[in-house]
């Protein structure tokens, strides 16, 4: 279920926030938690009901092996975070990477090893790595065992369930106990309906807006019609879409939450205003960049080993990063741009050097850009490919009208991501210091009402001849 389709936003959310407010007001706060989590598995299983059994498995395999660890000696918890581990691993490994793993065999070996395709269930890369977080933690005696209807729904929750943010139990569960959740109210509402509609247009308005641009050459049916300016424009067009698409989700997924009284993590945090690369992942899927540092990094050593192990670790970090987006060797080569992008960062701080910092965010956005050349395209060959007509230079002729609107729209929405406060610091509950006064905006019932019927035609009426159900991008992750 997709949250700009009408079935979401004119039937399952009222209906669910009508039935918990309902129980709420009746002073059913476990009814209320069950409720939600009934509705999440729901919201799970609209797409396809036999991976119900696969989520409430994996809830109910590391909820138990988390309790358990917690009752544990030492010795016992070791073994218990391996076969945790393994578990958790071995499930997304299989899903994700199995095709992957034979076809790369296969080619290496020479060998003709089938294995029928596996399609990839929703969100198991996000909930997968909620609960891995949750039993390390458990294992180093930093999490205590939960009560199950609070894990469930900290697992499940349907805002943050299908793309994000990857949420830490010790910032979602404890707004879970009973006598923290309250009754809605009008304010609360129209906040999160705000919220979720300034998602709503980034996603429908300006987003699958730019489909077409970047579907005719990283689609397109004979590659080797691609020009240079073509392969320039729709470059920069993707990183907008994907810019804009998953800044969309971010926003709805929180405005969601907000009517709930739940509060999500800031995901998404105007990444193209970084100076560095190392800067644009702690603003890009800031919860997922948390995790990698935190659970893999840290691990490893971090900097605490000296400087090449340092470098060494920063490198893994980053490579782990760009596999967990998918799995090709597209993706492999994505996580090696990165992890050397970030390397040549840290050696450049090391060695003391610095650049203006307008400078640092020109060059930072710019090979973020090419960088998805390799995330976008369908194989490497595709990407080689891409990269050839975009060295051979643009054609001299003259731009047709649409390569004038398209340059012209790119160029507009560059000024906004680099100038314009984004969502967050629009709708901040309290004041902030970093925009000006007359952007910040808390919006009264009155205009809750208003951009939820604008949301609502919307979501029959896409503002152009986009599909209203046009899948987010991070929805196959």
């Amino acid at each position: 279920m997709l949250f700009i389709s009408h079935v979401y936003f004119c039937l399952f959310l009222p209906i669910a926030l009508l039935v918990y407010q309902l129980l709420i007001s009746r002073n059913q706060p476990t009814l209320c938690l069950a409720w939600l989590v009934a509705a999440s598995l729901f919201f799970y299983g609209w797409w396809n009901p036999q991976y119900l059994v696969l989520i409430v498995g994996s809830i109910l395999f590391n909820y138990g092996l988390g309790s358990w660890m917690s009752r544990s000696e030492p010795g016992t918890r070791r073994g218990l975070l391996v076969l945790a581990l393994a578990g958790n691993l071995g499930l997304l490994g299989y899903f994700k990477y199995a095709n992957f793993v034979v076809d790369a065999s296969n080619q290496l070996a020479g060998s003709h090893f089938h294995l029928d395709t596996i399609v990839l269930p929703l969100a198991i890369s996000f909930f997968t790595l909620q609960q891995v977080a949750y039993v390390v933690d458990c294992y180093r005696g930093d999490a205590k065992p939960y009560p199950f209807l609070r894990y469930s729904l900290f697992v499940c929750f349907f805002p943050q369930l299908i793309a994000g943010p990857i949420v830490h139990h010790r910032k979602l569960i404890p707004q879970l106990a009973q006598d923290r959740l309250k009754a809605l109210n009008i304010d609360q509402l129209a906040l999160g309906i705000s919220i979720f509609f300034a998602g709503m247009f980034k996603k429908v308005a300006i987003a699958d807006q730019l489909i077409p641009w970047v579907s005719r050459v990283y689609d397109a049916s004979n590659p080797d019609l691609i020009t240079g300016l073509h392969a320039w424009l729709a470059t920069y067009a993707y990183t907008f879409q994907l810019y804009f698409d998953f800044s969309g989700y971010s926003d709805m997924a929180i405005g969601a939450a907000i009517m709930f009284g739940i509060k999500l993590p800031i995901n998404f945090n105007s990444p193209y205003k970084a100076g560095n690369i190392r800067d644009i992942w702690r603003r890009w899927h800031i919860t997922l960049s948390d995790f990698v540092m935190r659970y893999v990094y840290a691990p490893l050593g971090a900097g605490k080993r000296g400087h090449p192990r340092m470098y060494v670790n920063l490198f893994i970090a980053f490579l782990v990063t760009g596999i967990w987006h998918g799995a090709g060797w597209n993706f492999v080569v994505f996580g090696c741009l990165h992890g050397s992008a970030v390397m040549l960062h840290q050696g450049w701080k090391d060695l003391g050097l610095r650049m203006p910092h307008w400078l640092g965010i020109l060059l930072t956005f710019n090979f973020w850009a090419l960088a998805l050349v390799i995330f976008r395209s369908p194989s490497i060959e595709h990407a080689a490919l891409v990269y050839q007509r975009m060295l051979g230079g643009i054609e001299t002729a003259p731009f047709i009208h649409d390569e004038y609107v398209v340059a012209a729209c790119l160029l507009a929405l560059l000024l906004v991501v680099w100038t314009a406060p984004n969502t967050a610091q629009i709708y901040r509950e309290k004041p902030s210091t970093e925009i000006a006064p007359r952007w910040r905006w808390q919006p009264t019932a009155a205009w809750g009402l208003v951009l939820g019927l604008i949301a609502t035609v919307l979501t029959f009426q896409p503002l152009t001849g986009a599909a209203p159900d046009q899948a987010f991008i991070y929805f196959q992750f």
